[in-house]
């Protein structure tokens, strides 16, 4: 807005604030200010975080969200795209994501490739919200038009992880985040890898 000014802040739902309004140097004049009020992201804490299911497109935004490095750290890029830590410098939004079946373990995939107005990351964890550890984390995917952003991980049948959909730089926007699972198949699929059950004790 030029010469003009414009904030942001995240209110607490219970003070009073107080705008102070001053011109550079002794610069003085009429002026006109604007107030918008929007509400913070539902998914905007791990702790509020969305649960996504197999096969699954999910609208989502990161506009009126927050920065989660207080809950997050950066993660080594597992994707294609530039080498390097996919860093926490944009709010973000939260998800969650459990195998429906126990003990299936799966190939997942996770992409804004679909529709995203901004240039996007997505980092995955696993832990609790108290204690996250990297998993799996993209800038750029390499099947992506533009700066969309693709990662695949394997699940390990159990665990739930949390997914972090965040911008670069300090960029926000809206996003379609995809969810698709394939499933792995155990060792013994093939009949050339048939198990010998006298040999594994199995009773019978």
């Amino acid at each position: 807005c030029g010469l003009q000014s414009q904030v942001s802040f995240l209110s607490d739902g219970t003070s009073t604030y107080y705008v102070a309004i001053e011109g550079f140097l002794t610069n003085a004049g009429a002026y006109s200010l604007e107030l918008s009020c929007n509400p913070v992201a539902a998914n905007d804490l791990c702790d509020d975080a969305i649960v996504l299911g197999c096969d699954s497109v999910t609208a989502g935004s990161t506009s009126f969200a927050t920065i989660d490095t207080g809950v997050a750290q950066d993660c080594a890029n597992t994707g294609a795209g530039a080498p390097g830590d996919v860093t926490i410098s944009a709010p973000g939004v939260w998800y969650t994501y459990t195998e429906a079946i126990p003990g299936l373990v799966s190939d997942i995939t996770l992409s804004t490739c679909d529709d995203a107005d901004f240039d996007t990351k997505i980092s995955v964890y696993a832990g609790d919200c108290g204690a996250l550890t990297c998993v799996a984390a993209n800038d750029d995917g390499d099947g992506c038009a533009g700066f969309s952003s693709e990662v695949t991980f394997q699940s390990d049948g159990v665990s739930t992880y949390y997914i972090l959909v965040h911008g670069f730089g300090t960029q926000t926007g809206d996003f379609n985040l995809t969810l698709s699972c394939a499933p792995i198949p155990p060792p013994n699929d093939m009949i050339a890898n048939s198990i010998d059950v006298d040999e594994i004790g199995f009773p019978y």
